[in-house]
């Protein structure tokens, strides 16, 4: 039987909707739009609350409180396991800063893992750190457990680069992840299959963020 990995991406945050790199305090607590695109990833969780699995988060702050609020749970909740291999690549000292603080020669090196921002994750510290995650979640899914994931972006995409067998850095440029976008995977008989990469049509009139993702 084919076992079910859906994918979350944590709501916007002031950082991500005023199009900066983010790992410091702006980059917590939803955003006005952050909030509602929560609860309207809430509402749609609802058609299908009783299949879930386990659930994971990140231990990044947004990715729990974007999972206590799609799951409608009361202060304080815990979910099953919580990974460091789910919260977003570091930058390091360039937190709070736009693209267009960089050159575009910088934001190309450090999107093809060339460029290490100062005290931010290495390309192979932040695979590392991913593979760990992607390695237990697997075999929870091949042991039969469906499982629920709230966490960031490049993760994601992470994870659809092993599926899609590429690096992840090679779906930067092409593939966006949205904020609360969904993004399920079917695993059998220790396959991949894509089933819905950056779903978004159950944020309806929230929409996404008018910045995207790194």
């Amino acid at each position: 039987m084919a076992r079910l990995l859906r994918m979350f991406r944590h709501y916007e945050t002031p950082s991500n909707r005023e199009g900066l790199f983010g790992d410091g305090p702006k980059d917590n607590d939803p955003s006005e739009k952050g909030l509602s695109q929560a609860e309207a990833l809430a509402d749609h969780i609802d058609q299908f609350r009783g299949q879930l699995g386990q659930i994971w988060t990140g231990t990044s702050f947004r990715s729990r409180e974007t999972g206590r609020i799609a799951l409608r749970e009361e202060i304080p909740w815990q979910p099953d396991y919580a990974h460091e291999g789910l919260n977003e690549l570091s930058v390091g000292r360039w937190s709070g800063l736009s693209k267009n603080d960089l050159s575009s020669e910088d934001l190309a090196a450090w999107r093809e893992g060339t460029l290490l921002p100062p005290g931010g994750d290495s390309p192979e510290e932040f695979d590392a750190r991913v593979m760990g995650a992607y390695e237990a979640i697997v075999a929870k899914l091949d042991e039969g457990e469906d499982v629920t994931v709230f966490t960031s972006g490049n993760p994601i995409r992470f994870f659809l680069g092993q599926a899609f067998k590429t690096p992840w850095r090679n779906l930067l440029p092409v593939m966006s992840i949205d904020n609360c976008g969904m993004t399920t995977f079917q695993r059998k008989g220790g396959k991949w299959v894509v089933v819905t990469v950056n779903g978004i049509n159950h944020l309806g009139n929230v929409g996404v963020s008018a910045l995207p993702g790194t």
